[in-house]
């Protein structure tokens, strides 16, 4: 018998391949709505950028995959994610919140409970529990080693040969690492005033700041994500008026989801098949209701038995979930509201029964919630020259215009309605084999910022220009260059 889900991935190789090998943009620029501040991630450092020079002023120093950033739409809220590095394990659980530190505790008991029955090094010792746990990577395990060690009581510690604590010792000096949300005002008296939200032992990225600027819903590593497939990541929300700060909203989800113009709902796709898949599969585009009329977030608390043993998140949402379409699903696919409150979404057009030799043709379609209406927005003479990275499109604040990314530091504007796009980076121009270093982002509702090779025409003015030196600039939807933005970065 056919395995279904093999013969689908089968004519997505190519896309399985970008998640295997974890290509993707890794430097970033988000703009407020009207283009005038953005806040940057480059090279693992988050920067404010003034959208007019360029000019770069430093928030979060750091080389780190993990760190990310949003700003809010009017540009005066500003949230990113850092990593921080600590020796003593005391002062990082205070960093904690107490789930968490009920966690790590709950799970170091589980291993110095069977020490305890079975002795050390004794054959029935097995730490097969953690597999499903968050600490399940031997980077992860220090939580527990640190725990165990300096944690325990003398009488725990007699049972153990001297010689395993003199070599555990040396566990001592392996640090521990936090992740950490921040956020913070863009006015200049208070660019050294951050305030962290919330801590967390599992990495938190792709932050995306509400619209009323009331919540921050983040994605977070699971504890299924490993080596092999490090993407695996759940939607979490944090309020920055309420006490709810680590609120599981759903699991397994794309990296694009989305904030209802209002406030009040997330938008996001879902992984259906299991955790551990790494390949394109089959998935949903969901909404969940986040706040009631009043902006309250619908939160439960965690049972008292599970709060007991601790866990990664405080609460669950209690909103009303909603399955609006059956979809394609791949992490770096993106859905995004528009003014209107129709939810765009990147994906495959596929008929069924589909044959293993036809090729997949990317797309735009919208969903309309009001009639639940389903429709595809981009001409065949756009679509068919996209490729996977179309997970990466931006749609102008105004809802007028799409960027569309193509391989190699590329991108098409498209006008909704029209039956034509611009290019304005030829094709003689690409460069490297991604879709890029760095996504193209509006800036408003008529320029936008790209990277662009150092060989391109539209340098070839420029007085700082050097060979080898990509830059990025500012284009207008027309096409014409309007200003070279990294000069000074």
């Amino acid at each position: 018998m056919i395995n279904f889900k093999q013969y689908i991935s089968a004519g997505l190789v190519g896309l399985a391949l970008i998640l295997l090998t974890g290509c993707f943009p890794e430097d970033s620029i988000e703009w407020s709505d009207d283009g005038s501040l953005g806040i940057a991630r480059i090279n693992g450092e988050i920067a404010l950028v003034d959208g007019k020079n360029g000019s770069l002023t430093p928030i979060e120093k750091g080389n780190d995959k993990y760190n990310s950033s949003d700003i809010s739409a009017d540009g005066e809220l500003i949230a990113y994610s850092q990593t921080v590095e600590f020796e003593s394990l005391e002062e990082a659980l205070r960093q904690l919140p107490r789930h968490q530190v009920n966690l790590i505790a709950h799970y170091a008991q589980r291993i110095r409970d069977q020490i305890e029955r079975w002795g050390w090094g004794n054959e029935n010792l097995d730490d097969s529990f953690l597999e499903d746990s968050p600490f399940s990577e031997d980077k992860m395990k220090i939580w527990l080693s640190r725990h165990l060690w300096e944690k325990s009581n003398r009488e725990f510690l007699d049972k153990i040969p001297p010689d395993k604590i003199k070599n555990n010792e040396k566990k001592k000096n392996k640090k521990l690492i936090l992740y950490q949300l921040c956020v913070q005002t863009t006015d200049n008296t208070s660019m050294n005033q951050k305030t962290v939200v919330t801590s967390s032992i599992l990495p938190l990225w792709w932050l995306k700041i509400s619209p009323d600027k009331k919540h921050i819903a983040y994605l977070q590593h699971n504890g299924l994500s490993n080596d092999d497939n490090p993407f695996q990541s759940d939607l979490y929300l944090a309020g920055l008026t309420e006490d709810i700060k680590t609120m599981r909203v759903a699991q397994n989800v794309a990296f694009g989801y989305a904030w209802r113009p209002d406030s009040r709902a997330l938008a996001y796709l879902e992984n259906k098949f299991s955790m551990e898949d790494k390949e394109m599969s089959f998935g949903s585009l969901n909404s969940v209701e986040i706040a009631d009329e009043k902006g309250k977030i619908l939160a439960s608390p965690l049972p008292d038995d599970l709060a007991q043993k601790g866990s990664i998140a405080s609460h669950h949402c209690r909103g009303k979930y909603s399955h609006l379409a059956a979809t394609l699903f791949h992490v770096f696919m993106k859905a995004q509201y528009n003014p209107q409150g129709r939810i765009l979404f990147a994906g495959a057009n596929i008929d069924l029964p589909m044959s293993s030799i036809e090729e997949v043709q990317w797309s735009i379609f919208s969903f309309d919630p009001a009639t639940k209406a389903i429709t595809d927005i981009l001409p065949h003479t756009v679509s068919r020259q996209l490729d996977e990275w179309i997970g990466f499109f931006d749609l102008s604040p105004d809802g007028t215009k799409l960027l569309l990314p193509l391989k190699k530091h590329r991108c098409l504007v498209y006008t909704l309605g029209n039956s034509s796009d611009l290019t304005p980076i030829p094709e003689s121009e690409s460069f490297g084999e991604r879709a890029g270093d760095m996504a193209p982002s509006w800036m408003g509702n008529d320029e936008f910022s790209c990277y662009v090779s150092s060989k391109s025409r539209f340098l070839k003015d420029y007085p700082h220009r050097k060979e080898g030196q990509n830059e990025v600039i500012v284009l207008g939807s027309d096409g014409k260059l309007r200003r070279v933005l990294s000069q000074s970065w």
